[in-house]
């Protein structure tokens, strides 16, 4: 036998023992139903793929694709950085909301837009292409404090992304994700605060954090119902019955 064969798994013939006699000659009926096993295990292993045997679902040209069973996104083989799916996904991450952009083209993104806004000063820039807000006068609501250097200020969304996310916005496109992340048509869906204060805060919502500032409290709420009914994200129970109780003092 050749050694291909052998490196095969296939052996030489089988000889069969009898009450103590070895057989003159080999049973090959045996023999070949012993290599025709064996070819099948080898065919199995070498033809289907294996991750068909982990999970269903065919992968994109990037090797990822959701898991019928969890739906995670994920990636096989060595690709390790996907495409972000056009479909909606059940597992939040930040990216899939983008970054600041700029919208009309004045080389002035999002947040700077935001910081020119809100400041009760008219704004210096860093450079003279006025790219980038360099002083001003800003009023945080979240604490009550008076800001000039905008390195101190965060701009934040009011509903953030991970509530949103799981109040509804897990089922838009990508695109949607944007436009909520750079939305400056509501001037109080993002706004400028003490950074040390928005980074506290997180992704909690009003049934689990609130701004120190206690009389910006009812306009918090009402600001955060306003943008969850303009977008249709939900409220949850105990989220709504603080909003509630905040309204009615």
């Amino acid at each position: 036998m050749s050694r291909r064969a052998t490196a095969w798994g296939l052996s030489p013939p089988v000889w069969i023992y009898n009450e103590g006699r070895v057989n003159s000659k080999p049973d090959f009926g045996q023999h070949v139903k012993i290599v025709m096993k064996r070819l099948l295990i080898w065919l199995i292993i070498f033809l289907i793929p294996s991750t068909s045997f982990a999970h269903g679902g065919r992968t994109n040209k990037d090797g990822c694709h959701h898991n019928r069973k969890t739906g995670e996104y994920h990636c096989h083989g060595k690709k390790r950085s996907p495409s972000l799916p056009e479909s909606p996904s059940l597992t939040y991450d930040r990216k899939q909301f983008g970054n600041w952009i700029d919208a009309d083209g004045d080389c002035q993104d999002t947040r700077q837009e935001v910081l020119i806004e809100e400041s009760v000063i008219p704004v210096t820039f860093k450079t003279t292409r006025q790219c980038e807000v360099g002083s001003g006068m800003w009023i945080d609501h979240y604490t009550g404090s008076v800001f000039t250097n905008p390195s101190l200020l965060d701009v934040d969304h009011v509903v953030p992304l991970k509530e949103a996310f799981d109040s509804g916005a897990k089922d838009w496109r990508r695109e949607k994700m944007r436009q909520y992340f750079n939305d400056l048509t509501n001037t109080d869906h993002l706004i400028a605060v003490y950074r040390g204060t928005n980074r506290s805060k997180g992704a909690r919502d009003p049934a689990h954090w609130l701004p120190p500032n206690q009389a910006y409290h009812r306009e918090y709420v009402t600001i955060w119902l306003e943008i969850k009914k303009a977008w249709g994200l939900s409220l949850d129970p105990e989220e709504a019955k603080v909003i509630q109780r905040i309204l009615q003092e």
